[in-house]
């Protein structure tokens, strides 16, 4: 399946992301990587733009296939991990918690019936401020993949009669991608 092999890439590219986050030959000390990378929570809008539409309920009126709910913009809560590699460094080397920065994040949402229903890939900004307890709101945009999307099966058009014989709506589940923004505080 197209997102497992999208979400092991990921994972392995945030392991090596968090892992890498030194800019020179030296080790980075624990602070460099401590202030360099980090996790967050936070809420997410999403915008699908795959090919179809992401439809919850449907049905035959009048022999015509009618969309009774869809949802191609989406709000979630994502967790996402960051590491900030343009930032104004401190004299000891490590990044200003007080100054802004930016680097690439990845994000994943949870599932309930499994471990990951969506993860997405970007970049991301961090604005200090003291509003929330001396975190940093952290604003981010992205692509991201969902791994179980609803849309109408094969033969199925919206305001198009039904496939011959078909009396109800069949419905089938991929993988569609979307572009996403995020606004997190950091948990971590």
């Amino acid at each position: 399946m197209i997102s497992q092999r999208f979400s092991r890439k990921l994972m392995l590219a945030a392991l090596l992301m968090l892992a890498g986050t030194a800019q020179s030959a030296e080790e980075p000390t624990d602070i460099d990587r401590f202030t360099q990378a980090g996790f967050g929570l936070g809420l997410t809008l999403t915008v699908d733009t795959g090919r179809n539409d992401r439809v919850d309920e449907a049905s035959i009126v009048n022999d015509i296939v009618r969309v009774d709910k869809d949802s191609n913009v989406r709000a979630r809560l994502m967790l996402e991990g960051h590491v900030w590699l343009m930032c104004k460094k401190k004299s000891d080397g490590s990044c200003d918690a007080n100054r802004t920065a930016s680097g690439p994040f990845i994000s994943l949402q949870p599932g309930s019936e499994k471990i990951i229903d969506a993860a997405g890939i970007g970049w991301m900004w961090r604005f200090p401020d003291k509003l929330f307890r001396d975190k940093a709101l952290n604003l981010g945009i992205g692509i991201v993949v969902d791994d179980d999307v609803q849309i109408l099966g094969d033969g199925f058009e919206e305001n198009q009669p039904p496939p011959p014989g078909e009396t109800q709506v069949r419905f089938r589940n991929t993988d569609q991608a979307g572009v996403f923004i995020i606004a997190s505080i950091d948990i971590l």
